[in-house]
Parts: structure tokens; C-alpha cells; sequence
């Protein structure tokens, strides 16, 4: 099987992985494909700026894109959806110990560097290693259609993505249920597949693609609901639980975004009013308590059902003990707000705070922020250090954004923490604070590739 190309997941971790995340339901992050999709949208978006200043970027951010492409196309199984991951185990990383890696495990903290960082469960049968819409797939048939659009193909043909993007989505149009974990879908797969759905539409014209895409983009809007002063959040189940994430918080905003652009006279209007309420929420909840950085609060849900506005991702969640610092979420947030701001332009008080709400996570990441930290590894100053076990073995590159703040390890409401690793915990920590990852960066990409409004 040859599955070569995709980038290392993380600073320490030299998986490749379109998601994880898959046994809580809520929490599916886009990594690898989110990669892919972000450098050509990158590529365009700057392209439209007519800036000769970004010529030699893009002529990259091309290459890369569809070496991302290229991997998809890799990982799609015949007839059937893309596998999921690929794992690198042992110390020494050898390129004979990659395997194609079960997908379905929680994480664990190492006290010792002998232990797994996973407790895996059962995967049983071929479908128990491949993506779900929402465990990444939706994202690789987005990314792969649009690189069928691009003026150039890569290793393969663009017409080998389209075909390999139009395969795997009729396969978990019958299929996706019995491949997510507890045989429901949720809002993840309502903005993968619009997503999936509308860049299948822009490449093919094929108006089974827009109906899939107008289907998804109602049942998204209906998921907005008002619960006691909380007006027009993002509910995620079928009841009353708040959508939120660690990583992908803008996408449901971006999803309905880029379907407008192709979307029906008649449903424009409806996805506009969305947008503006959703955006309205997460101003409103970023204001409503002191906070001198303008950084986005959340509404939150913890494991018992309680409900509350926080700054950061709470450590009591379906993931535990995975948390970390949320430079992705805020980076895809400044995203949703700067791709929303022309459609509004009509209404300046509006656009205004969407503008002041980017910059400050943006300038957050550089370095606006309690700490006075940058977390983008290379640019700014007072860096921080991944130490693994007190080692300095994994090293972030330049470029590489890190996991960032969180909230106090003592769980203290409204706390805040930033590399309080191994030096202070004994345990592997550090990854939490100081570990780069893939989606930081591609989020950041992407939102400062959008037209920018000082």
C-alpha cells in the first residue's frame, strides 16, 4: 500500500492524521486536509489581492496544495472512504514501523516515556480505519475538488482528484452513520459535508451537489437556538448542547460562507441573517465579562451538563484528559469574521467590531496577550521550548505555530496557564502549551490570506 507524502501531525508527533478525536463525538478536529484545503484557498485568495508582493508565496503555497492532494488521493481506499491515519511507532521514528493506525483511541498523559500517549478500543472491520465525514473525510473531498480547479495537476491528474473527491462522497452519503461513533450525526458533519458538498458544486456544476449543499446549510441554520441570555448559539446535538471546539470554532460560519457564494437568491438572505447572529453571539459573549485582549470566550458544556461562558476549552469535557491551548480556534475565528466583513459592509458598526474581534486573536498568537509571548515560532520573541521529558529532541520549526494558553490545570474557572510542563507537573505536559500543530498554522494562513481591513 503506498500511502507516502501528508505532513507530520505535530512537533513530537510524526503521525499523519486527518483527525482524531473520533470516540467524542463533538471534538473531531481537521488536520492534514485542512492543510491542504487552507494553502489553495491561501493561493486564491492572494491571487485576488493582485499583489506582486505574494507571487513567490503562492507559486509555494501551490506545490504544497496539491502535495496534499496528492496524499489524499493516496489514502482513498477503492470505492470506500480515505483511511484516517497513519502512526509512526517506536523511539526512532524508522519509516518501516508506519502503519496505517487505528483511528479510535483516547488520549492518556505519560508519567514515563515508555508509556503510550493512547488507549486504543476495538476497530473491527475495514470501515473502523477509515474517516467519517466528520473524522476528516468531508475536509479531504473538499480539499481534493478544490484542486481539481487549480490551473496545474500535481503527481496525479485534476481530474483524478475530482473523481477520487466524487467517489468517497457517494460512499458516506450511504455509509457515513455506520462509521461515526455512537451512529449519529451532529453539527461536525453538517459543516464538513456543506463544505464537502459546495466545493463538489463549484468544480462540477452538477446540481446534486447543490442540493446536498442547500439540505446541509438548513439543517446547520436550524441548530441556532437561544437558551436563557445565551442568543443564537451553535447547538450541536439535537437538544441543547452548545457547540464548541479546540480547533475548528469559525468553521460553521465559513462553511455557510463559501456555500453563499454559489447558494440560491432565495437562501441567501436566510444564510446571511445566520451568519450575523452567530457572529453576534461570539461578540457578545467575548464582551460581556472584563477583557482587555478581546479574546473570543466560548459557551461551554461540561461532562455533568453544566452550561457556561468560559475564555478557554474546559478541562472537564468528553476529551479529558486531552486540552490544550486553542491558537486554531481563534485563528479560525478571525477567519469566520474577516470572510464575513463584505457582506456586511452596509452595516459599519458591525463590520467594525468583526475587525477589531480578528485582529485580537491574530495579535493574541504574535504576542498581545498576558504573557507577552509569541507563539508563532520565528517571528516575535520569548519563545517557548517543547521539552519532552526534560529533552529537547523535538524542535518546532520556524513558522510553526504553538498549542498556546489554556486555562489553569486546577480547573479554576476563568484561570490561565501557559508552559507549566514536565519542570512542573512531572508528566508529559509541554505539549499542551508549546507543542506546534498543523491546524494552528493552516488557520492562520487562511486568515490572514483574506482581504485585510486596518
Amino acid at each position: 500500500m503506498d500511502v507516502h507524502g501528508g505532513w507530520y501531525d505535530a512537533t513530537g508527533d510524526y503521525g499523519v492524521h486527518l483527525s482524531h478525536q473520533n470516540l467524542t463525538s463533538w471534538f473531531n478536529p481537521q488536520q492534514a486536509p485542512l492543510v491542504a484545503w487552507s494553502l489553495l484557498q491561501s493561493y486564491q485568495r492572494l491571487g485576488a489581492r493582485n499583489d506582486v508582493n505574494f507571487s513567490e508565496y503562492r507559486r509555494r503555497m501551490l506545490d504544497e496544495g496539491l502535495y496534499g492532494a496528492d496524499f489524499l488521493v493516496r489514502m482513498k481506499q477503492p470505492g470506500e472512504s480515505f483511511l484516517q491515519a497513519i502512526s509512526s511507532p517506536g523511539k526512532d521514528k524508522l519509516a518501516q514501523d508506519r502503519v496505517v493506525a487505528n483511528p479510535n483511541w483516547r488520549t492518556q498523559i505519560k508519567e514515563k516515556e515508555s508509556d503510550s500517549t493512547i488507549v486504543e478500543e476495538s476497530a473491527v472491520g475495514r470501515l473502523a480505519y477509515q474517516a467519517s465525514f466528520r473524522s476528516g473525510a468531508g475536509m479531504s473531498i473538499a480539499a481534493l475538488a478544490l484542486a481539481s480547479t487549480q490551473d496545474e495537476d500535481g503527481q496525479f491528474t485534476r481530474a483524478q482528484y475530482l473523481q477520487t473527491a466524487k467517489e468517497a462522497f457517494a460512499f458516506l452519503e450511504k455509509n457515513n452513520l455506520k462509521m461515526v461513533n455512537d451512529g449519529k450525526e451532529n453539527i461536525v458533519d453538517d459543516y464538513n459535508v456543506l463544505l464537502a458538498a459546495t466545493d463538489l458544486y463549484k468544480a462540477t456544476k452538477q446540481s446534486h451537489y447543490l442540493e446536498v449543499a442547500s439540505l446541509r446549510a438548513k439543517s446547520l441554520m436550524a441548530r441556532q437556538i437561544s437558551e436563557g441570555q445565551w442568543k443564537h448559539y451553535w447547538r450541536a446535538d439535537d437538544a441543547s448542547r452548545p457547540y464548541f471546539h479546540p480547533s475548528d470554532a469559525g468553521l460553521p460560519v465559513i462553511a455557510l460562507l463559501e456555500y453563499h457564494a454559489v447558494a440560491p437568491d432565495n437562501q441567501r438572505a436566510d444564510i446571511l441573517s445566520s451568519v450575523k447572529q452567530a457572529l453576534d453571539f461570539e461578540l457578545t459573549t467575548t464582551a460581556d465579562v472584563n477583557n482587555p485582549f478581546g479574546y473570543a470566550r466560548q459557551l461551554v458544556q461540561l461532562k455533568d451538563g453544566t452550561k457556561r461562558t468560559s475564555f478557554f476549552f474546559p478541562h472537564d469535557t468528553e476529551a479529558a484528559p486531552w486540552w490544550q491551548g486553542e491558537n486554531a480556534r481563534i485563528a479560525s475565528l478571525a477567519a469566520a469574521a474577516r470572510q464575513a466583513m463584505p457582506l456586511f459592509a452596509d452595516d459599519a458598526n458591525f463590520t467594525h467590531r468583526l475587525n477589531a474581534y480578528a485582529w485580537n486573536q491574530l495579535d493574541w498568537i504574535l504576542g498581545r496577550n498576558p504573557f507577552d509571548v509569541s507563539m508563532l515560532t520565528g517571528s516575535g520573541y520569548r519563545h517557548i521550548s517543547y521539552l519532552f521529558f526534560n529533552s529537547w529532541r523535538y524542535t518546532t520549526l520556524p513558522g510553526g505555530i504553538v498549542n498556546g494558553i489554556t486555562a489553569d490545570p486546577q480547573q479554576n474557572v476563568d484561570g490561565i496557564a501557559f508552559d507549566q510542563g514536565y519542570a512542573v507537573t512531572g508528566k508529559d505536559d509541554d505539549w499542551r502549551w508549546a507543542e506546534g500543530w498543523l491546524p494552528h498554522s493552516a488557520w492562520y494562513l487562511y486568515a490572514v490570506s483574506l482581504p485585510v481591513q486596518q
